[in-house]
């Protein structure tokens, strides 16, 4: 059996590094156990013995992530996935491409464990194990104010039809957060950092919305149903996103992500506007959390946004609209998908 995150197995937290590492470079926030699935035993090193580094090679025609993984004595699961799809954010799956370059994890040692490796055991990959400790602790949190929750009167909802639908809602949380929970102590899923940090956001809203309503006896107001509302969209539309990334036997993928175009438009002629910043945020998050800039300006902007639901606008340097704030539903994606966004801008100001 496979090692779990949760057991007290993970011995060298990797030295800390970009996350686009380059060549030689140790990775961050990877922790590794190097662990004999024959035996059930793990080799004990002294931690920061070991190092995971990022190292580039040319696959050959062939050649499979797995394969490569294998025989660097990485055990090839979605924690190992997740690891590549980090160092190589334009790889969109476990297929691989004769003769480009591929930036893979590697583990260093000491001698004892270059001898373990050339043996039965096999080093076992967990990428952000703190984020995903949080994570898991949170998952934990809000189920025991859930059930508390589903406890109460409808009075405290509003009514018996305001209770089912934030229920309902509040559901689809918990079973987001379950999958989640599942897929980490199990090491089914590619989760990148960038998704966890989301995950992490999502599950904190929902433990403050969940805290809200356990606090006093009043009914709650309008806001706090529209919240329920949006956290429990924005957990349905991860968990079914989530799903899609289990593979088809090639291993896992990662998270689904979709282009985002952005063009800025002069609203009198309807010609281009350059030089404009892009800001996104989760649509449970609009107004509470600054936005996130696109990578590149206008006209158009583009960036890879993972599936979600969001509020999109073009801002000045303080992130202040200066166009419309967009709804933004991302509801599936995969290779070549693009979605065109078209937004009239205020009279531009150069961003520099």
């Amino acid at each position: 059996m496979a090692p779990l995150l949760a057991a007290p197995l993970l011995v060298a937290p990797a030295a800390v590094a970009s996350a686009a590492a380059g060549q030689g470079e140790p990775l961050p926030d990877v922790a590794v156990i190097v662990y004999n699935p024959t035996t059930g035993r793990t080799l004990q090193l002294d931690e920061g013995a070991v190092e995971v580094r990022a190292r580039e090679v040319v696959p050959e025609e062939g050649a499979t992530l797995e394969g490569i993984l294998q025989a660097r004595g990485i055990y090839p699961d979605a924690e190992a996935y997740a690891v590549v799809y980090e160092l190589n954010p334009g790889l969109e799956g476990p297929q691989l491409r004769a003769g480009e370059p591929l930036v893979v994890p590697v583990v260093e040692g000491p001698d004892d464990l270059r001898a373990a490796l050339a043996a039965d055991y096999r080093a076992y990959l967990s990428s952000h194990p703190g984020l995903k400790e949080r994570i898991v602790e949170s998952a934990s949190e809000l189920a025991g104010r859930l059930d508390r929750i589903e406890a109460l009167p409808p009075a405290r909802f509003g009514g018996a039809g305001a209770r089912e639908r934030a229920l309902e809602s509040l559901g689809e949380v918990r079973a987001f957060a379950d999958a989640l929970v599942a897929a980490i102590q199990e090491r089914t899923y590619a989760l990148d950092s960038e998704l966890l940090g989301q995950v992490e956001r999502l599950l904190t809203r929902a433990g403050e919305v969940s805290a809200e309503i356990l606090a006093d006896d009043g009914p709650v107001g309008e806001d706090w149903r529209r919240t329920v509302d949006l956290l429990g969209e924005a957990a349905a539309v991860r968990l079914s996103a989530l799903v899609e990334t289990r593979g088809d036997g090639g291993g896992p993928g990662p998270y689904p992500t979709v282009e985002v175009v952005v063009r800025a438009l002069d609203p009198d002629d309807g010609s281009e506007v350059h030089r404009l910043r892009v800001y996104f945020v989760e649509e449970f998050d609009y107004g509470r959390r600054d936005g996130t800039p696109f990578q590149t300006l206008t006209s158009p902007a583009r960036m890879r946004l993972d599936v979600a639901n969001y509020r999109l606008w073009i801002g000045d340097r303080d992130r202040n609209p200066i166009s419309e704030v967009l709804p933004l539903k991302l509801a599936r994606g995969g290779v070549g998908d693009s979605v065109l966004v078209e937004l009239l801008v205020e009279p531009a100001v150069d961003d520099g």
